[in-house]
């Protein structure tokens, strides 16, 4: 071989084993490789910084928004409806008249009460006459024998009978307890009712709970007076927020606590146009202070372990970060271990990022100096 021949070959061997080394020294962590960018093309991301700041944790479950003072409205008695001015949906006022029954037949009991009180009073007077008092004066004997008198003639039994009646008669017409709105109504008028059936259920709009359940092992981790947020199915936009107010010490035997969060007073069920009953989704939320928070979209997966990016302002190029969360919410994670707070963090345009790769930020120029 030639002196030439020999200089080429060295100067292959000396290339070959510098690229070499230069891929051990310089590798970024093992992971999953990225999907790579077009070859000449600088990826675009946007970044924010990792802020210390207090992180609002929520507890997710499922639950019903009610009334808390909705009441069944019962017959006490049994008679026909005579007149009714209420249907299912109507809002009525506290005191307004909802329905009458036909009092025909009180009208006549209370007749022969009367009548049995005027022939008592009659045999009482007479009696008094006989025992040498004067009629119609019940003071003209002494006490002991008044009382007899009273017994003897029926008089207390009279008086009682049609003051009986007189609280009856309440029975014959229902007025509302306070303002709320008609559900479940089970009468129409001219129809019978029945002692002790069911009329209608008349509903407290403006004061409402959410009860729901929470793991026991997640006791520890809610108080009375935390916040509540309360999400309607089926009311994507409408969010609800109340107070913890009621947390039942026993554990069922699925393993699940029971609690009630009562919703703030202007947001109540008529205030919102939802049914009573409605299914709801129920976030408990706790404060914990002085945690390094930066977007989720921020946590990318390399190898099933989160990694966060980080930019360097000074080299433009996009850092490989292995992060712990301790704690996540939809939109946001608290990291414990791998970022530094301050640091610039890349939220969008991640995906597809490999360890000191050139990047373009979007937002930019003035952010550096916020």
């Amino acid at each position: 071989m030639n002196p030439i021949q020999l200089l080429v070959l060295s100067v292959v061997l000396l290339v070959w084993s510098c690229q070499g080394g230069s891929d051990q020294e310089g590798a970024a962590p093992e992971a999953t490789p990225p999907v790579q960018a077009e070859e000449g093309v600088v990826p675009e991301v946007k970044v924010t910084k990792a802020v210390i700041k207090t992180f609002t944790r929520r507890l997710w479950s499922n639950g019903s928004l009610k009334s808390k003072s909705s009441l069944q409205i019962k017959s006490n008695i049994e008679a026909q409806v005579t007149d009714m001015s209420i249907a299912e949906g109507d809002v009525v006022k506290k005191g307004q008249l909802l329905l009458r029954f036909n009092d025909a037949d009180w009208q006549l009991r209370r007749k022969k009460a009367q009548l049995e009180l005027e022939e008592a009073i009659y045999k009482k007077n007479d009696l008094l006459v006989l025992q040498g008092g004067t009629w119609g004066q019940d003071s003209s004997v002494n006490k002991q024998t008044y009382d007899n008198i009273l017994l003897e003639s029926g008089l207390k039994r009279a008086r009682l009978n049609l003051e009986e009646l007189e609280f009856q008669h309440k029975f014959y017409e229902i007025y509302a307890p306070f303002d709320g709105i008609i559900a479940n109504l089970n009468i129409r008028v001219l129809q019978e009712a029945e002692p002790g059936a069911a009329l209608f259920t008349l509903i407290n709009q403006s004061s409402v709970e959410a009860e729901f359940q929470l793991m026991e092992t997640e006791l520890p981790l809610i108080r009375k007076g935390q916040a509540v947020n309360l999400f309607p199915i089926g009311f994507d936009s409408v969010s609800i927020p109340a107070r913890l107010t009621a947390i039942n010490p026993v554990v069922d035997e699925h393993g699940l606590i029971t609690a009630r969060a009562e919703v703030v007073p202007k947001y109540g069920l008529k205030q919102m146009n939802l049914p009573d009953g409605i299914a709801v989704k129920v976030a408990v939320e706790s404060l914990v202070p002085n945690q390094l928070v930066i977007p989720r979209s921020a946590v990318v997966l390399r190898s099933e372990k989160p990694v966060v990016f980080t930019w360097n302002p000074d080299t433009g190029l996009a850092r490989w970060n292995y992060v712990t969360i301790s704690l996540e919410e939809q939109n946001e994670v608290a990291i414990s271990k791998g970022l530094e707070a301050g640091a610039w963090v890349i939220y969008e345009g991640n995906l597809n990022l490999d360890h000191d790769a050139a990047v373009k930020v979007l937002n930019a120029p003035n952010f550096v100096s916020q």
